[in-house]
């Protein structure tokens, strides 16, 4: 699934991704960077970009989930 993407998304890229709408997305990165990474969607900054790193959306959202025993 993952295969074909870049190393790197933009906002709307992830957004498609986790079926989200755009100005949502914008909105978990921008809170990520305003709680230091304690929630919101992982991105880094290259320039006025911002970008959201595969590993951190494979690391943080692509695990499937756990089921209570």
């Amino acid at each position: 699934m993952f295969d074909d993407l870049p190393p790197f998304l933009t906002v709307p890229q992830t957004a498609k991704l986790l079926q989200i709408g755009r100005t949502h997305a914008y909105e978990l990165t921008t809170e990520w960077e305003a709680t230091g990474g304690e929630s919101g969607i992982p991105c880094v900054r290259f320039g006025s970009l911002k970008r959201v790193p595969l590993w951190a959306v494979i690391k943080r959202f692509g695990e499937p989930p756990v089921t209570a025993d």
